[in-house]
């Protein structure tokens, strides 16, 4: 909500104009184009840990950090976490 009225408020364009605030038509097509990434953002999250067990999510990071292991990482561990 934070992102989408400072968005509006302070992109530049010229709809309506009170001191150092513009509300213009590109404001709110770049709020709600970030407002909506972020919604979405928030939802395939949310359905990514209802759907996946945490066990899962933990092998899942511990496969991704194998390059790590290169640097000395202990990437076996995490799977404890």
């Amino acid at each position: 909500m934070l992102t989408f009225v400072v968005q509006l408020l302070f992109a530049l364009g010229g709809l309506l104009t009170l001191g150092p605030l513009h509300l213009s038509s590109r404001g709110l097509a770049i709020a709600g184009y970030l407002s909506l990434r972020l919604i979405v953002l928030v939802v395939a999250s949310l359905l990514l840990t209802l759907t996946t067990p945490p066990i899962a999510l933990t092998d899942a990071l511990a496969w991704l950090g194998r390059p790590l292991r290169r640097l000395h990482v202990p990437t076996r561990s995490w799977r404890s976490w």
